[in-house]
């Protein structure tokens, strides 16, 4: 029988996720746990009567962008550790259901990984091949849309021509800039470097972009203000987020939104975020309509709709093998 239990919540809404659990003995091993960004719980192990001892989390920011990063070799040890004790108690309803759960789960995440390493992360092009699974005339397809951008023809374009071939105002850069950055696109974290996006970058930021649900683009612009990942932004801060969205009616939206019920202690959650959007969704709407005009222009609505339904079904089978699907956005 176990000594003590941890339990977990989750919370789709949070910015945040541990990715790992470690335990201290000696102060050595909290200051390497500190050097490796883990935070130290308070409750000594001692109170539940085992050895002194302090657990530690170590955290890190939900990315919005659609990637596979699942440690198959943890998994599979903890698969062996549930298989052994079944064995122990082969008639165990509950350990049956774990270890056909994680089978179920394993041979999906070996299918994605397998997707993954073969794709070289230094080359963004063969990344958006790989995720999309786009053909050669789709990626020529892509290639002649790409050479419709003024100063394309030097391989390279600038994110205000990006912006104004999918029919923005020159304003929405800023956020432009950071669905490049969140795309892994290093040229964009740079202004000075912002005229210097080639042909992969910009397909690999359009595929990243383009696959997000309703819930991810909420998060993509959360993030353009949560710079150290606190988990919450200043109320002038989403402020200045809507004055970028609404440019030509910067003043007026202004004076509007001091009558919104804003948190009073300054600060916005994510989930408030979410509940103005379902309250006032005109508010965030270029975010959306941003990614629809990108569709539009690369490849076409219909064909990314058609993607979007294949992988949220496969998301949706995932989360009913967890027992917890739900809709997709």
């Amino acid at each position: 029988e176990p000594t003590a239990c941890l339990w977990y919540k989750k919370d789709t809404a949070s910015l945040t996720a541990i990715d790992d659990i470690a335990v201290s003995y000696t102060r050595k091993d909290e200051q390497i746990l500190r050097k490796e960004n883990y935070e130290k719980l308070p409750t000594n192990l001692e109170e539940l009567g085992l050895a002194p001892a302090y657990l530690w989390i170590r955290r890190v920011k939900r990315t919005s962008i659609p990637n596979t990063t699942k440690d198959v070799t943890r998994m599979k040890t903890e698969l062996k550790d549930c298989t052994s004790m079944l064995a122990k108690d082969p008639h165990d309803p509950i350990l049956r259901a774990m270890v056909s759960k994680m089978r179920k789960r394993i041979r999906f995440v070996q299918a994605e990984e397998d997707v993954r390493t073969k794709c070289n992360p230094t080359d963004p092009l063969l990344y958006a091949k790989e995720f999309l699974a786009l053909t050669t005339s789709e990626i020529d397809r892509l290639r002649s849309s790409f050479g419709r951008i003024p100063s394309s023809r030097s391989g390279y374009i600038s994110l205000q021509d990006f912006c104004r071939y999918v029919g923005e105002k020159d304003a929405l850069v800023p956020f432009i800039r950071h669905v490049f950055k969140l795309s892994g696109a290093n040229a964009a974290t740079d202004k000075s470097a912002s005229d210097c996006l080639d042909f992969g970058t910009t397909v690999k930021a359009i595929a990243c972009y383009c696959m997000l649900g309703v819930e991810e683009i909420l998060q993509s612009i959360f993030s353009l203000r949560d710079h150290k990942d606190q988990g919450s932004i200043s109320n002038r801060d989403f402020l200045d987020v809507l004055s970028m969205f609404h440019s030509r009616h910067c003043g007026r939206t202004t004076r509007a939104l001091r009558g919104l019920d804003l948190p009073e202690a300054g600060k916005m959650s994510f989930g408030r975020l979410q509940h103005l959007h379902t309250s006032f969704p005109h508010l965030l709407f270029p975010a959306f309509r941003l990614q629809e005009a990108i569709q539009r222009r690369f490849l076409g609505c219909k064909w990314w709709q058609r993607k979007q339904r294949k992988f949220y079904e496969i998301k949706e089978t995932i989360r009913r093998d967890d027992g917890t699907a739900t809709r997709p956005n």
